[in-house]
């Protein structure tokens, strides 16, 4: 069901995370940041070894970790994409991903596009893409990575805001 660009964009964010938890010193050892995350660490060592994939929002905290945030950028990487969502009533992780959501309804809206002609492309119900973009229910992070592809983005991690 997913291309293998979703698989390598999923595997090129880890390899990023893995590189910046051994440069840094924060949480650099795989139990403290296991624990941190609120996952064993054989579910750590897994999404290392590209055995599983984490959810979105163990993602987005995983990076931020490192301060490090989830952004939408232009297929070539060249500008980011992504707004910021100010609601201070939720949390960190959950604001992220309704950017993140934000973000994609807009360059959706913008190409002009159906939510029933990218249901198609994902091969997902256009109620499921109703509920992503409303952000009642978050999509597994393959299917996030291969909705941001099918818009002609990609996600990247770049640094967080000094704000």
């Amino acid at each position: 069901m997913y291309s293998g660009n979703a698989t390598e964009d999923l595997g090129d964010l880890v390899y990023v995370l893995i590189l910046a938890r051994r440069k840094h010193g924060v949480l650099r050892r795989r139990r403290d940041l296991a624990a941190h995350l609120g996952v064993a660490v054989s579910t750590l060592n897994d999404w290392e070894a590209g055995r599983d994939a984490p959810t979105l929002l163990h993602l987005i905290r995983w990076a931020r970790v490192f301060n490090l945030r989830l952004t939408i950028c232009s297929a070539d990487g060249d500008y980011p994409l992504t707004e910021s969502v100010a609601d201070a009533e939720q949390a960190w992780d959950v604001r992220q991903a309704r950017r993140l959501f934000r973000t994609l309804t807009e360059i959706r809206n913008r190409l002009p596009m159906t939510q029933l002609e990218l249901a198609r492309r994902l091969e997902v119900t256009d109620a499921t893409v109703l509920r992503w973009e409303h952000g009642r229910r978050h999509p597994r992070l393959l299917a996030l990575l291969r909705w941001t592809r099918e818009l002609g983005c990609v996600v990247q991690l770049r640094g967080l805001n000094p704000s």
